[in-house]
């Protein structure tokens, strides 16, 4: 029986089933010669033809029992295991959702991403949904995520009706090290779209073609936001740019509306998180700068994060102090965490308003949590660039804000000694020693004003 099973799945366009075919060529030609009376050679072609049926049979029957599994360090597989009731209906299920999807998931972005599919005879063997099961499963396959394909018929009155669901399984832990409920929740908002479909029999190749597409498109998106939770940016911005594009003129409505927006999020968030990467450069590439915000643009426009980064590239690319006012106004308007009120304190000083005003500003600013060392380590690049004075009055706040006393003075001093008064102006250490610790300001103030002192005599 087992060897009836092998050679009636036989691929006539694979070598080993060249090697059958030969063999029974062989064995035919041996068994021909013997009935001619050519004995000798009719018996030996006759027992070559029968080993190399048994070497076909051993071989073919290791292959068939074998599960396929994805070659390649750099590829990642996805499975498909369709339930089906018979093969045929296995073959129509494979043949246009596997065809579909896989055409909807290949390009040069995806192509180290490959599908493959249990065989039908093995799906009794690897039909656990048991978690460890299903991961052991990935493991042996070397694949990323499994997919679940079920069908079964309902009877009408007049016609039979298919049910088919789409499930998509467990991912592979190894793989996606930060699985989280935020993502299986966006996984279980699709599939509550796209799980179930209903059709009558003359339906069923366009609806499973709709199927295929639909959950290519979902497992892109979750492959994207996987990539993005690793940190593999690169890889998430090439995988969601290509899913955009796809499912922008995609006619299903059932996947459409949920799977862009949250495509659409993703985008943004994967080329925010690389904008901040790039400010956080010792070294900035303005212009990478410029494309990130842009790219976050196009996919939600005119948000708070946007138009504060749009706030300290135009002032690093262009110094252009009005087009920053308009964008600190669009944050003002903006219902965001009024860290705004950082780059206005800071507009000030760059601007040498007075010290009232700076103090004035700096104080409504520090009310907003803040990394100060960041702002502290972005306007001394300012500084030592330009030598506003001004900028040295914003750096010692800063510092005193932070406590570190030593910096504070150094800052202070340079600012006195740079202005033709020598000395602050006549509010200002009050509003300090209102803010701060009037012990500590005092101290900076009276070290600075000494060593302003000592270098002027």
């Amino acid at each position: 029986m087992d060897l009836f099973k092998c050679l009636c799945n036989i691929d006539y366009r694979n070598p080993c089933s060249i090697l059958f075919v030969s063999a029974i060529i062989i064995l035919l030609i041996g068994i021909s010669l013997i009935t001619n009376f050519i004995i000798i050679p009719g018996i030996l072609l006759t027992i070559l033809g029968v080993l190399l049926i048994i070497i076909f049979y051993i071989v073919k029957k290791h292959l068939y029992n074998e599960l396929p599994v994805v070659k390649g360090n750099k590829n990642a597989g996805i499975l498909i295991r369709i339930f089906a009731k018979d093969e045929e209906e296995y073959d129509d299920l494979k043949y246009k959702f596997l065809n579909e999807f896989t055409y909807v998931l290949a390009n040069e972005k995806t192509k180290h991403f490959k599908t493959i599919c249990i065989p039908f005879h093995l799906i009794d063997e690897y039909s656990s949904n048991n978690e460890g099961d299903i991961i052991k499963l990935l493991e042996k396959t070397n694949c990323v995520s499994l997919i679940t394909v079920r069908t079964k018929s309902e009877q009408l009155d007049l016609t039979t009706q298919y049910v088919t669901e789409f499930t998509l399984g467990i991912m592979h832990p190894h793989y996606i090290k930060n699985l989280n409920n935020l993502l299986q929740q966006e996984i279980n908002k699709l599939l509550s779209k796209t799980s179930k479909f209903k059709y009558l029999k003359e339906n069923k190749m366009q609806v499973l073609e709709t199927m295929g597409q639909n959950s290519s498109f979902i497992c892109q998106y979750i492959i994207t936001k996987s990539f993005f939770l690793n940190g593999q940016i690169n890889d998430a911005k090439n995988m969601g740019t290509d899913l955009y594009e796809k499912i922008k003129n995609f006619s299903s409505k059932e996947i459409t509306n949920t799977l862009i927006n949250l495509t659409k999020n993703l985008c943004y968030n994967i080329h925010l998180f690389s904008l901040f990467i790039e400010f956080s450069k010792i070294e900035l590439n303005l212009n990478e700068i410029g494309k990130e915000l842009n790219e976050m643009n196009n996919y939600i426009p005119n948000t708070y994060d946007y138009y504060e980064g749009m706030c300290v590239y135009t002032f690093l690319k262009h110094r252009d102090i009005t087009k920053v006012k308009e964008y600190i106004n669009k944050c003002k308007q903006l219902n965001g965490p009024k860290t705004w009120k950082y780059n206005e304190a800071f507009l000030y000083a760059y601007m040498e308003k007075s010290e009232g005003q700076i103090i004035s500003k700096y104080i409504q600013a520090f009310k907003i949590p803040y990394n100060h060392s960041e702002l502290v380590y972005f306007i001394e690049n300012i500084y030592d660039k330009e030598k506003k004075n001004t900028l040295a009055f914003a750096l010692a706040i800063l510092y005193i804000a932070l406590e570190q006393k030593e910096l504070a003075i150094l800052f202070l001093h340079e600012y006195l000694n740079n202005k033709p008064s020598h000395s602050l102006e006549e509010d200002t250490f009050k509003k300090l020693s209102k803010k701060f610790d009037k012990k500590l300001v005092n101290s900076i103030y009276k070290q600075a004003s000494l060593n302003k002192k000592e270098e002027r005599m």
